[in-house]
């Protein structure tokens, strides 16, 4: 058992392969930890049974993986049925939570008519009026019934660490909803019940919970528990400005993997999201979590800029070592490169995408290049050297050809970078010279006279 004193947790639901959101919450729990040496416990929120999958349990422990995120401990809250029970009923027994009836169709009507008259949707409590003969002709129609919190009339109030004082008035808050009526559990509760028995002392989400993080400061003192210390951050949001969700498919961790975006890029991009324009990338986790510092963040919602994240991706990369760059891409585009290709196109590349774009410029033998000045290309041929290529040809070649053409500068490279791999921009000569290889390069200058 580990002596810790402090717990943080991420507390994902299986309905979908995890995406930026999510990451963010996974990894800035996760510096937490580390920064306070807390023990980081992963909870699987499995109680949705129509949408839980364990394909995206098995999706969850993966991308965590590939992030480097570590766990201590893990649980299931599928495993924790009878133990939301008993707290559920210390709960009627204090009088807290309370048996209501309406249908589905009746708390819709009840809405709209108080939006009608331009008060707040919050329930009118009418089930705690029910006489025992109204519940009985309820029960008797086949009726079961759902529970709510009675919420106290008091204000609520906590220290944000993100969003600073936060103050709500309990009497704005609407009862809600902890047990349905077929008997399955709500978030709200159950959560709650979980961060007490795993010892929560910090929790870092969405800001989207900030109405839910006032209701369970009501649960955590109900049931007698220290309240933990909360830190809600702006969500990111997509290219339309709505947050992330499941169906972001294109953003989800395995997706982004699979395009050749390293997990360091991942946690770069993360780290840096709400504290301004900053141009460090950090090699290691280790790097970040000593920088690590929750009260810097601001509360301005992020959008998700996906050149940033390419750019911070190609740092990372060109930073790696040829060993793992050689695994990774053997793994992910089945290419077998050498260190002197690695070396040679590092610089030039943004993702994964553009390392098979230079494997086949460099090695195909039917590459489609392009000249309009034939006159340099047979000049090109004609002072061509006799000897393979290295890195040192390209020297002494480009002289000759510069003698014989009289030409300079773009009129001659850009011309020349055309004919040799079809594109305008790359590596530079001697690198794309010898990577080409002189048997490949004349037959691509022979098809151009």
């Amino acid at each position: 058992m580990s002596s810790n004193k402090f717990k943080v947790r991420f507390a994902p639901s299986p309905t979908g392969y995890l995406h930026l959101g999510n990451a963010r919450m996974a990894t800035l729990n996760y510096f937490l930890a580390k920064k306070i040496t807390a023990d980081y416990i992963l909870r699987i929120d499995d109680t949705d049974i129509g949408r839980v999958k364990q394909e995206y349990i098995d999706g969850t422990h993966e991308d965590l993986t590939w992030l480097g995120i570590s766990w201590d401990s893990e649980f299931k809250q599928s495993d924790r049925l009878d133990v939301y029970n008993e707290f559920l009923e210390r709960l009627k027994k204090d009088n807290l939570v309370y048996p209501c009836y309406e249908t589905p169709q009746e708390l819709e009507y009840k809405k709209k008519l108080q939006i009608a008259m331009k008060k707040p949707p919050i329930y009118d409590r009418s089930a705690l009026k029910l006489t025992a003969e109204e519940v009985k002709k309820y029960e008797s129609e086949g009726r079961k019934p759902y529970y709510r919190l009675k919420i106290s009339y008091t204000d609520i109030a906590w220290k944000d660490l993100i969003k600073g004082e936060i103050n709500f008035k309990g009497e704005h808050i609407s009862d809600p909803v902890v047990m349905r009526d077929d008997g399955s559990f709500l978030y709200l509760l159950t959560s709650v019940i979980d961060d007490i028995s795993a010892g929560i002392t910090h929790i870092i989400r969405g800001e989207d919970h900030v109405v839910n993080t006032a209701i369970q400061i009501q649960m955590f003192q109900y049931l007698g528990a220290e309240v933990p210390t909360f830190a809600h951050l702006p969500l990111i949001t997509n290219n339309s400005g709505e947050g992330f969700s499941k169906r972001d498919g294109a953003l989800s961790l395995r997706n982004l993997r699979n395009d050749g975006i390293h997990p360091m890029a991942i946690n770069n991009y993360l780290f840096m999201l709400g504290l301004g324009e900053r141009d460090k990338v950090y090699s290691n986790i280790a790097e970040i979590v000593e920088d690590f510092d929750l009260e810097k963040y601001n509360s301005a919602s992020a959008k998700f800029d996906e050149d940033k994240l390419l750019k911070i991706n190609l740092q990372i990369l060109q930073t790696r070592c040829f060993a793992e760059m050689e695994a990774m891409i053997k793994r992910l585009l089945n290419l077998d490169i050498n260190e002197d290709f690695w070396n040679g196109i590092k610089h030039n590349i943004v993702d994964f995408k553009d390392i098979t774009n230079w494997y086949n410029i460099i090695y195909s033998n039917d590459l489609k290049t392009t000249c309009e000045n034939k006159d340099l290309i047979k000049i090109a041929l004609d002072t061509m050297p006799q000897e393979d290529f290295t890195e040192n040809t390209w020297s002494a070649w480009l002289d000759s050809i510069k003698l014989k053409s009289n030409l300079k500068g773009k009129e001659l490279f850009h011309p020349l970078r055309l004919a040799f791999s079809g594109v305008a921009n790359g590596p530079d000569f001697k690198s794309l010279i010898s990577l080409i290889g002189k048997e490949r390069l004349t037959n691509r200058l022979k098809n151009l006279v």
